[in-house]
């Protein structure tokens, strides 16, 4: 038996969300670690679901893997005490605007899918376009 002696990972890199394969592979070992208790953490990024790329729609893994908890950044408490802490952005004096979203490629789970209708009716509601 092979002890692990930390249950949880922290990962800070991330790429575009592509190459089934690679994602596949790192799918498997993450459901392998959390079968065996281990919590794998990853950045959800920094340049928004739009990432640097500025070619659509193209959230970042492995923030976007269904055995991932994926971690934005936040901003406000370096502001001072009383500063409200909300998430990066930088239309709003940021440094970065923190990464999130969907996956393209990732089946949405079962218990999700309530929440996630009601952000995009939400959204239409808005008329905000997300993926324009």
């Amino acid at each position: 038996q092979t002890n692990i002696s930390s249950h949880t990972l922290s990962i800070s890199f991330a790429a575009l969300e592509e190459g089934r394969l690679v994602m596949t592979s790192f799918n498997t070992e993450a459901l392998k670690l959390s079968v065996r208790g281990v919590t794998i953490v990853a950045s959800s990024g920094d340049y928004g679901v739009n990432s640097k790329c500025g070619c659509g729609y193209i959230p970042l893994f492995p923030a976007s893997s269904p055995y991932v908890v994926a971690v934005g950044a936040t901003m406000g408490p370096e502001q001072g005490i009383g500063a409200r802490e909300v998430a990066c952005q930088k239309n709003k004096g940021g440094d970065i605007t923190s990464g999130g979203g969907f996956s393209n490629l990732a089946p949405q789970p079962q218990w999700q899918k309530a929440a996630v209708k009601t952000y995009f009716d939400n959204i239409k509601k808005a008329n905000f376009i997300p993926f324009g």
